[in-house]
């Protein structure tokens, strides 16, 4: 073999591995650009669907936006509504209260006036008070000396109906006495047995009054007073009613007697039944 075939098998050889090598860069960059792509491709779908989810959370966001838009529109309306409402009002109460303002300086001008009047009718009232008290005044002294007249009256009267009752006592004393004479005349002076009875009043020394108490059925009566005033037994008291019709009752005696009460029954025949709260007294004198 010459050289230059030694040359050309070498050459030859050399450029086949050139070629080779060529051809397994080429393998393997487009290998390498397979996998690049599909990488590439994947991550262009998952960017295609992360856009798309964006997009479609900007759409939800955009709508939310535009009700909130609405929504704020809607109420900015309704404020401004409301606002012109009260701004309305506010005129309307404005007025009202410079009407009020006028009516009030009007009522001053009454008050001032009713106030002046007020004070010269204070005035007469106080004269008229003044000439009242005079009055009534007067008409007090002229009722205490009617009632001094009345209780003179009716003083008088009970005196006098106590002179009545105690004359037909007296009258009475004196029929019995009559008869009892008439009978010792008759028998001799002596089958009568004893002196007749005293049938005359026995009040205390000292002038004393007292109430009646209580009352029984059999016509017992208890009086608020008794040994300490005076009275004892064998006593008469005088009963008599006070009230709007005053009257003489007639008298008791007096059975038993304590230091502050006693208890008698009445002698002869009574005006009027003895009630709780009627007066007793030793006598019945004049006012």
């Amino acid at each position: 073999m010459t050289t230059l075939g030694k040359i050309l098998i070498f050459f030859v050889l050399a450029f086949s591995l050139l070629v080779g090598a060529l051809v397994i860069f080429d393998y393997s960059a487009r290998t390498r650009w397979a996998e690049g792509y599909e990488e590439l491709k994947n991550r262009y779908t998952v960017s295609e669907k992360s856009n798309k989810a964006w997009y479609d959370e900007n759409q939800a966001l955009l709508a939310q936006l535009a009700a909130k838009d609405k929504e704020i529109k809607d109420v900015r309306t309704k404020l401004q509504a409301d606002l012109d409402t009260e701004r309305g009002n506010v005129a309307l109460l404005t007025k009202q209260l410079a009407d009020e303002k006028k009516t009030n300086s009007a009522r001053e001008a009454t008050a001032t006036a009713s106030l002046e009047e007020t004070k010269l009718r204070q005035a007469d009232v106080d004269k008229l008070r003044a000439t009242l008290k005079t009055e009534t005044d007067r008409n007090i002294r002229l009722v205490e000396d009617r009632n001094k007249e009345r209780d003179r009256a009716v003083a008088a009267e009970i005196q006098f109906k106590s002179v009545n009752d105690r004359n037909q006592q007296l009258e009475v004393q004196l029929r019995d006495l009559a008869r009892d004479l008439a009978r010792q005349r008759s028998g001799g002076g002596g089958g009568g047995g004893g002196a007749p009875v005293a049938r005359g009043k026995n009040p205390p020394s000292e002038t004393v009054e007292g109430l009646i108490k209580n009352t029984d059925p059999s016509g017992l009566v208890t009086i608020t007073i008794g040994t300490d005033a005076g009275v004892t037994r064998g006593h008469t008291m005088e009963v008599f009613r006070l009230g709007p019709l005053p009257r003489y009752l007639g008298t008791i005696r007096i059975l038993e007697a304590s230091h502050n009460q006693a208890v008698g029954q009445p002698v002869g025949r009574m005006v009027s039944p003895p009630q709780p709260g009627d007066r007793v007294a030793s006598r019945i004198v004049g006012g």
